[in-house]
């Protein structure tokens, strides 16, 4: 397309599918092959030696639970204390000792991550292994109380050899730089990573013992394997965030909030019982990308090999596969009050103030607001990003709107997202900068498409007089430019089968209204009787100069 638009502010929470797994149906979880399911799942929060998570541990408690409503009797969890090199080595070995043809081994391992020098000189380009920390790892006394790449790929070698396919999924990270910097008006932010200097790193290395990792492990790359479906959190030079999910009392790990999900039957989007690497690998990266505010882009493989997308990862039994309902039940007529904290003022800066659609309350720390003010900035700052600038006290109400309305977006669309991203990347751009919005996957669909700026406005963007649908390309693009108000910019996407005139025809009532409040009802009428339709999330971030 060659039209060009300019987007305003927009703050843009943590975007999470958020689903009540209550709901869930107990569906089984299936070897692609016909075998049997076996698991280990490993989370760490508490390192008395290094900074403390606040997720792992819930990452692995949900994902046990998903199992054992999945069926999985053959489940080993270990967390905090439980984690250290010798139960987890002793767990994997005893794991693929007992695993036999056709059967389907999920490992899982949430917590801190770091590197250390290669084991084999020459196997990596960076001269790195990746390793996984656990429990008792002590920096200072170099204790190697952890796991190294190689050893793992040595396991995975051992697994897929016998036949036996893997998901292995780690939610860790092992250092770089930041895809953009966190705003400490929106509390600390915890990431998964533990950097170690090169000396502390290569005396911890040289410690282990144990490895039974042939030369050969080293040099292997996850895209070589057949039978092992990998995702992990980050590459290897972006850090890990622990991300908020409304609805659960501590930080998580995105990628295994979505794991856990597809398991529940959220990623079977064919509705047939086959869960495909295509269908979860897109279902995973735009669910993470949308619960991290587009800081966290996961890493799955393998992709490049032909056919290797189609490859099944696991199987249910068809008439399960629907394992969530998809209505709009979820949406509240009495909205909780969206928690905001204040900076530089206090809560008489807001006398008068009411609210729009969504009431609020003020909270006094700033790690337990979904939403913060700078009185004396007269800025708002959601999730580590300021989103919206010259925001007085009356017109604060409408931007705790759109908090309210982009998290309710959020548990209505969460049964099929419709992937949508920024390009070129999710870092954050400056004025004159050219960006792309692109939906994927809309051939043959009708779509609306709309932003939520972060003043709460209601901005109407596709589709115009002239515009085509349904869709006879595969992606849809739209360019546009980084110029004045800056902050962010969220993109909803909704697509469907069937024509949208009546939501295209109701949004578009709001285009230049502070009505976010509005528009969930709006989602949650077309979910309630369009099966098709789709949902999804892309956020942009800018600024004036660097």
């Amino acid at each position: 397309m060659s039209k060009h638009v300019s987007f305003q502010l927009i703050a843009s929470v943590a975007l999470a599918f958020v689903v009540n797994t209550a709901s869930a149906i107990a569906r089984p979880l299936l070897a692609p092959a016909g075998g049997q399911t076996r698991a280990l799942v490993v989370g760490i929060d508490n390192y008395p030696h290094l900074r403390p998570l606040k997720g792992a541990v819930a990452d692995a408690n949900d994902l046990v639970d998903t199992l054992k409503r999945a069926g999985v009797s053959d489940l080993i969890r270990l967390v905090d204390r439980e984690a250290t090199r010798k139960s987890v080595v002793s767990a994997i070995e005893q794991l693929v000792a007992r695993a036999k043809n056709g059967d389907l081994v999920l490992i899982a391992i949430a917590g801190h991550g770091t590197r250390v020098p290669e084991r084999v000189k020459g196997s990596k380009p960076d001269g790195r292994d990746e390793a996984y920390l656990l429990y008792d790892f002590n920096p200072h006394l170099k204790t190697p109380d952890m796991i190294i790449g190689p050893e793992m790929k040595r396991w995975l070698s051992q697994l897929e050899a016998r036949g036996i396919d893997v998901l292995f999924v780690v939610d860790s990270c092992f250092g770089g730089g930041m895809t953009r910097s966190w705003d400490p008006r929106s509390g600390d932010m915890t990431y998964r990573d533990a950097a170690l200097d090169a000396a502390m790193a290569a005396a911890t290395a040289a410690n282990l013992a144990g490895v039974t990792a042939l030369p050969a492990d080293s040099f292997r790359d996850e895209s070589t394997f057949k039978r092992v479906t990998f995702l992990a959190a980050v590459d290897k030079n972006t850090p890990s965030p622990e991300v908020h999910i409304p609805g659960h009392p501590t930080r998580r790990g995105a990628l295994s909030y979505a794991v856990a999900r597809a398991i529940d039957g959220i990623s079977d989007g064919s509705r047939n019982g086959m869960v495909t690497r295509n269908a979860l690998f897109s279902y995973a990266r735009q669910t993470v990308l949308q619960f991290s505010n587009n800081r966290q882009l996961i890493v799955t493989e393998p992709i490049s090999a032909p056919g290797s997308l189609d490859a099944v990862v696991w199987r249910t039994d068809a008439g399960t596969a629907a394992s969530i309902t998809q209505t709009g039940s979820e949406i509240e007529a009495n909205p909780k009050p969206v928690r905001l904290a204040i900076v530089n003022g206090n809560s008489s800066d807001l006398d008068g103030s009411k609210p729009l659609f969504t009431p609020f309350t003020i909270v006094s720390d700033i790690s337990n607001a979904d939403l913060t003010w700078d009185a004396r900035a007269l800025e708002t700052i959601v999730a580590g990003d300021v989103v919206a600038q010259k925001i007085g006290p009356n017109e604060i109400s409408a931007v705790v709107d759109r908090v309210w309305a982009i998290s309710e977006l959020a548990k209505v669309g969460a049964t099929s997202p419709q992937p949508i991203e920024i390009l070129p990347d999710n870092k954050r751009h400056y004025r004159g900068k050219n960006v792309i919005v692109r939906a994927a996957r809309v051939r043959n669909k009708h779509a609306v498409i709309f932003n939520i700026a972060g003043n709460g406005e209601v901005q109407f963007l596709f589709p115009m007089t002239g515009d085509r649908l349904p869709f006879e390309q595969v992606d849809w693009s739209l360019p546009t430019y980084v110029k004045e108000p800056y902050g962010a910019d969220t993109v909803i996407a909704v697509t469907s089968d069937q024509r949208l005139d009546e939501l295209a025809a109701a949004i578009a009532r709001l285009n230049g209204r502070l009505a976010a409040g509005l528009i969930p009802q709006q989602i949650a009428k077309l979910l309630q009787r369009d099966p098709s339709a789709r949902v999804g999330f892309a956020s942009l971030f800018t600024a004036l100069a660097p």
